[in-house]
């Protein structure tokens, strides 16, 4: 039910993560949306086409649809549902186990409810069926009642590498999702400084039992002076969608100044 501003179907698409020999653990399968032109290897320029993480899209997909049967009065505005008189309180009590439904993961009544999803480069277009919303509510719609509703979430596109991120209006990941490679910087700065703190060793020696080069494990313990809101930001997924390993390791990206850090790390 995913198409593009043009109208063109993105198609769900699976890559593997080569297994380690050594460790079966290591083997992962990703999914993708990518634009069907791209897909099929038709002309379609790098910059045009899409190719959204599945999981990213479809948590975001599901997030909306539970904000909208959050809001039941305005939802039965919209959809003109007909609410017989001294129903509307059994009415609000479906809706609401709908919205948990929703929220719980249930990829069945999403795809009951939504007609389709248009994902602009500025937003996301949730269209929802109202016949098949009247249906589960257990209630008719109006004669003059719309066929559907189209909910605007203001999610833009970003383009990460290859692939393209979901952000809301404040510069954060929709929904927001940790980023294993940050987390994992953070928990080895934070042991790293662990043994240094100690007193027992050096940095010299520490890297040579590590495997890494001074420098190297230099870089990566700035991180464990981070902000404790920037450390919990990272941990949670609410930092800058668009913070790379590469920002953080960078020379003098750790300033001394906890504001400093929070206009550089954290969404405006």
């Amino acid at each position: 039910m995913l198409f593009d501003h043009n109208d063109e179907p993105l198609i769900p698409v699976h890559t593997n993560k080569p297994c380690s020999q050594s460790r079966e653990e290591a083997c992962k399968r990703y999914g993708y949306y990518v634009s069907k032109a791209a897909h099929h290897g038709a002309s379609t320029s790098n910059a045009q086409a899409l190719r959204i993480p599945a999981k990213e899209i479809e948590q975001a997909v599901r997030a909306e649809l539970a904000a909208l049967l959050a809001d039941p009065l305005a939802l039965l505005e919209r959809t003109k549902l007909n609410v017989p008189p001294g129903q509307y309180e059994a009415l609000l009590a479906r809706i609401d186990a709908l919205h948990h439904e929703v929220l719980g993961g249930s990829k069945r009544l999403v795809r009951k409810l939504l007609g389709r999803v248009i994902v602009h480069p500025d937003q996301l277009k949730l269209v929802v069926d109202v016949e098949a919303l009247a249906a589960k509510l257990e209630v008719l719609s109006e004669a003059e009642a719309p066929k559907s509703v189209t909910h605007h979430a203001s999610i833009r596109l970003t383009r990460t590498g290859h692939t393209l991120k979901l952000i809301d209006v404040r510069g954060v990941a929709a929904p927001p999702r940790p980023d294993p490679t940050l987390t994992g910087l953070l928990a080895q700065a934070h042991r790293w400084w662990a043994e240094l703190a100690r007193g027992e060793t050096d940095i010299a020696k520490l890297s040579r039992r590590e495997n890494v080069s001074a420098s190297w494990m230099t870089r990566v313990l700035r991180l464990a002076f981070l902000s404790p809101h920037i450390t919990e930001a990272i941990l949670d997924g609410r930092a800058r969608a668009d913070l790379e390993r590469r920002a953080l390791l960078a020379t003098d990206a750790i300033s001394p100044d906890w504001q400093e850090q929070g206009a550089v790390f954290l969404p405006g």
